[in-house]
């Protein structure tokens, strides 16, 4: 028995995908509320892809930074974090399914929540698997930690994280940078969704149909993040006022993160709340002149990736400031985008609004 671990809708598409391709006897743990809330869940029980689902949110709730809204409340999360390592045993006593044992536990982020799991079925005789989460799991092995992270991973989680690793599913396998981690096995899981599958549990799931896709005949696309930061908010809001300035509200549409909170477009704005992964309208909608908008998301580099489509990519990072940074690994893997793509001007990250305008205007004019 095996357990996959998700704390997106993302995650929950491809573990559904992997177990089924690959016949696995496995549980699932839920780790947010959002996904526990709107989807319906028992169908993945009664197709017979998963044996039991476990909730397990409220340590995700607590820790994560997506609820900052003030730098005080940054500081509140940190205190929690503390207080939650200091009490790791009673952390372990919550886990629903504390008395299974599994050969296999299947993350996608690496993070202290997932680490905790881990952790604990690995006293057990579990061993780390990895699985896609995006553009992140084809970096994720080749990141350099400091020796005091390493050591403070081993005081908390008695091992080394990510290192432990034994292997990972992934839909391009040849693309993973290993870095020191040449041992792990990398199996490759299809992008095409058996549309058996689809129609029979991937749209019950999420609680729609196939005319859901029509929404995204729209030629912009602009998907939110989830910050609560208000700064990160209003600046996310700009953007999609701005766009709606230069293409009409009429053909901009915003993909709302599943995970978004207390965030309001205002009502000449059209914002799509419903929580289907957007790799799967891809299946349906040809996207190779649509306009893709986010601060980083890897919803902008499926296309490419997963189906070998071009659409026009603006990532927005720049425009934030000090309230969002990019990491190394990130950074390298826009510029690879842009390096597989016929036409790299159709990459474009602006340095400030007026560019951002301008680059607008330049995309308009060429798919017009």
């Amino acid at each position: 028995m095996e357990l996959f671990v998700c704390s997106s809708n993302y995650q929950l598409l491809n573990a559904i995908i992997i177990v089924k391709e690959n016949k696995i006897d496995a549980d699932l743990i839920i780790m947010r509320e959002s996904i526990w809330n709107d989807c319906n869940l028992d169908i993945l029980i009664t197709e017979g892809i998963f044996k039991e689902i476990y909730k397990w949110t409220d340590l995700l709730e607590n820790l994560s930074d997506e609820k900052i809204k003030k730098n005080i409340h940054r500081i509140c999360v940190q205190i929690k974090k503390i207080f939650t390592y200091i009490n790791k045993q009673k952390i372990w006593k919550s886990l629903p399914n504390k008395q299974k044992q599994y050969d296999k536990i299947h993350i996608s982020y690496v993070d202290s929540v997932t680490l905790w799991i881990y952790a604990y079925f690995k006293r057990k005789g579990a061993a780390l698997s990895l699985f896609e989460d995006g553009t992140y799991s084809y970096g994720c092995l080749s990141y350099k930690r400091t020796r005091l992270r390493r050591t403070l991973e081993y005081i908390l989680y008695k091992g080394y994280g990510i290192d432990e690793c034994t292997q990972m599913y992934v839909k391009h396998p040849e693309k993973v940078k290993l870095g020191d981690n040449k041992d792990v096995r990398l199996i490759r899981f299809s992008q095409n969704i058996d549309s058996q599958i689809i129609t029979n549990v991937i749209f019950p799931l999420y609680r729609t149909n196939i005319s859901f896709i029509s929404k995204f005949k729209k030629p912009v696309i602009i998907f939110d993040q989830n910050f609560e930061l208000n700064e990160v908010k209003k600046i996310q809001i700009n953007i999609a006022r701005r766009t709606v300035d230069v293409f009409g509200d009429e053909n901009v549409l915003v993909k709302m993160h599943p995970s978004s909170r207390n965030v309001n477009y205002g009502e000449s704005i059209s914002a799509l709340k419903e929580k289907f992964p957007f790799e799967l309208v891809m299946a349906y909608e040809d996207v190779h002149k649509k306009i893709l908008i986010s601060i980083f998301s890897t919803a902008s580099m499926s296309p490419k990736l997963d189906y070998d489509q071009e659409p026009y990519v603006i990532y927005t990072y720049k425009l934030y400031g000090n309230l969002f940074s990019i990491g190394d690994i990130y950074l390298n893997q826009i510029e690879e985008l842009k390096n597989s793509y016929a036409d790299k001007q159709k990459i474009a990250v602006p340095n400030s609004m007026d560019e951002f305008i301008h680059v607008l205007k330049e995309f308009k004019d060429e798919i017009e």
